[in-house]
């Protein structure tokens, strides 16, 4: 396990906070591109916008929305992040890795009870679950039986079913060479889990937020959160996640995640380094122009401007993405209360800050 001394922590914590009364003109800037380069109705949705430059962080709230808590939304209120867990999962399996307690490239069935492995797919790695190449479905195909709430999807879904599910798949089931799967990090949550005997909650507090002082993040079932809305403006109730956590599950504030984000740009973070691991191997995404998959991350490549980093998330009444580019020590990161997608926003904001991608390799 690795820790980053005290004084190093503190300073992220200090640039993360120290900027929250934003310049006036950038705030303009992103307000002139949702208005007249987006979809987005201020008036339906309430998002918050973090914008890390260097090290120069922002913090820009849009809660006019009716459906905003009283006192508005600040660095701190805490959303479901939906999909973009599974970053912080890969990054956990990578640290598990680099204290030797997981193998990447040992394959899956090695891992699992004896009753539970599958002959057929004897090739399927951790590696191959982390960067969507097992071809592994994106959900089990009888999810929809274990369903109580159209708004809870996958609250009834438990570890013994996700086994079974897989045990019982063919090659046949198998989509190569790509496939993003909800299903492979709730295996991958089983197998970290079993195989140190801690919770996802508990390794995300021993290897990120407990050295990282990420005191609004966790994968805990009912954690307090901004209260969200479906398409259909329906409160939505916090999803109930267990088996499912690891892919969809974790909830967390602007703050801790632009700590987070910062930190993975820094070259001398132990997680920049394993973040390089995550990212070293690539697959381009069939059928996609210049979009590729790693352990968790998709990055978009163009010969006119440095690789874009992007997931994104969503869940019954939240929505959650993160872009940046490394090589600028720039980020994004947005937040909102309601289903919506808002990563064309966020890089439409990433292409800005970037002087519309003509920003060489800082420092």
């Amino acid at each position: 396990m690795w820790l980053e001394p005290l004084l190093a922590t503190i300073c992220l914590l200090a640039s993360t906070v120290k900027l929250i009364s934003q310049p006036a003109q950038l705030r303009h800037e992103v307000e002139q591109i949702i208005y007249y380069e987006t979809n987005v109705n201020l008036k339906e949705v309430g998002l918050i916008i973090g914008i890390l430059d260097g090290d120069s962080t922002y913090i820009l709230p849009f809660d006019d929305c009716e459906k905003i808590i009283p006192g508005g939304l600040s660095d701190s209120s805490v959303f479901e992040l939906g999909g973009l867990s599974k970053v912080f999962t890969a990054t956990i399996c990578h640290l598990l890795a680099k204290d030797k307690l997981i193998e990447l490239d040992k394959v899956v069935n090695e891992y699992l009870p004896i009753a539970y492995r599958n002959k057929a797919l004897d090739d399927v790695t951790v590696k191959s679950l982390l960067n969507h190449t097992a071809g592994i479905p994106k959900v089990p195909l009888d999810l929809g039986q274990k369903i109580s709430s159209s708004l809870d999807p996958y609250g009834e879904y438990s570890a013994a079913d996700i086994l079974t599910y897989y045990s019982s798949l063919s090659r046949n089931d198998l989509n190569r060479p790509y496939t993003y799967s909800h299903l492979n990090y709730a295996l991958l949550q089983w197998i970290m889990t079993a195989n140190t005997n801690r919770s996802i909650d508990q390794l995300f507090y021993d290897y990120i937020s407990g050295p990282m002082m990420m005191d609004q993040s966790t994968f805990a079932i009912n954690t307090a959160v901004v209260p969200g809305y479906d398409r259909a403006d329906r409160l939505a109730p916090p999803w109930q996640l267990n088996a499912f956590a690891g892919s969809e599950g974790m909830k967390s504030s602007m703050q801790d995640l632009q700590i987070f984000i910062r930190s993975l740009m820094d070259p001398t973070h132990d997680l920049n380094r394993i973040f390089k691991n995550q990212v070293e191997e690539q697959h381009e995404i069939p059928r996609s122009k210049k979009t590729y998959t790693a352990d968790a991350w998709h990055l978009f490549r163009n010969k006119k401007y440095p690789d874009i980093y992007l997931h994104s998330g969503k869940t019954s009444g939240h929505g959650a993405m993160i872009a940046f580019v490394a090589d600028t020590r720039t980020a994004v990161v947005i937040l909102t209360n309601k289903v919506a997608s808002m990563d064309g926003l966020g890089i439409l904001i990433l292409r800005m800050i970037n002087d519309n991608w003509k920003r060489k390799k800082d420092g």
